[in-house]
């Protein structure tokens, strides 16, 4: 094999294995922020902002002033209805609205039946049954999903019990009768620790949602790099780029 043939191999191997470096060096950075964001949530949880005394409970050590409320008294769920046709990956100015499932959004559409300015969705069916969301515009939910259709109590804030059962996770309490499920009487047997005022439950959640756009950003770039690795890979392969017209100190940097 001529010398000059695999001197180009050698570099496109380089080049693919720089790529899968970069992937490799954000997973840990991922893998990080998520140890943190379970670490933070903890804490919150059992111990809150304020230093006070905890207490002993049903699920655990909790702040002395915070209760437990019935999640039947604040919030009431109801199913999500059959996903509309011809879903596009992305969103467009034809197909806008989000379709909510049981772990977030599969995909956009031009239909929708929710417009709210914020509601819990819980995954009620498959895998990741459990999985809490929060959406907010025009959206559509189906039937691998529940969706907050009454909010019963004032004194509670939306994104804290979003982020408690997320904390909590809802997916160790799964059925398994034919496919892992979640249903509406199993979520209120539960009860959700609340600080007695919203105030110190926006502050958690404010801390919460700070780490939460670092989750995401990680999130973001990961699912960046992965289409950069599979066009690289394809478009080196098939000689429709070659290695020299590349630049590798950016992509090192």
């Amino acid at each position: 094999m001529p010398k000059q043939v695999l001197k180009e191999q050698d570099k496109v191997a380089e080049l693919i294995w720089l790529v899968h470096n970069v992937i490799s060096a954000c997973e840990i950075t991922m893998a990080t922020a998520y140890e943190l964001k379970r670490v933070a949530m903890q804490q919150l949880f059992t111990r809150g902002l304020r230093g006070e005394a905890q207490k002993e409970t049903e699920i655990g050590h909790m702040p002395e002033s915070w209760n437990l409320t019935p999640c039947e008294q604040i919030f009431k769920l109801t199913s999500g209805k059959k996903r509309p046709n011809n879903l596009s990956d992305v969103p467009s100015e034809v197909k806008p609205f989000p379709v909510l499932g049981g772990n977030g959004v599969m995909g956009f559409s031009d239909e929708w039946y929710l417009d709210k300015s914020q509601s819990l969705i819980i995954g009620r069916v498959g895998e990741y049954c459990g999985a809490i969301h929060i959406a907010s515009g025009k959206f559509w939910v189906t039937d691998n999903a529940l969706y907050v259709k009454e909010w019963r109590n004032d004194r509670a804030d939306l994104a804290f019990v979003g982020f408690f059962l997320e904390y909590f996770d809802l997916n160790r309490f799964k059925r398994m009768a034919g496919q892992p499920l979640v249903t509406q009487g199993m979520i209120n047997e539960h009860r959700i620790p609340l600080p007695r005022t919203l105030d110190e439950q926006q502050e958690v959640v404010a801390v919460l949602d700070t780490i939460e756009r670092k989750v995401d950003l990680h999130r973001r770039k990961r699912a960046v790099l992965d289409d950069l690795f599979k066009a690289l890979l394809h478009k080196l392969m098939t000689g429709e780029i070659r290695v020299e017209g590349i630049d590798v100190s950016a992509i090192a940097r």
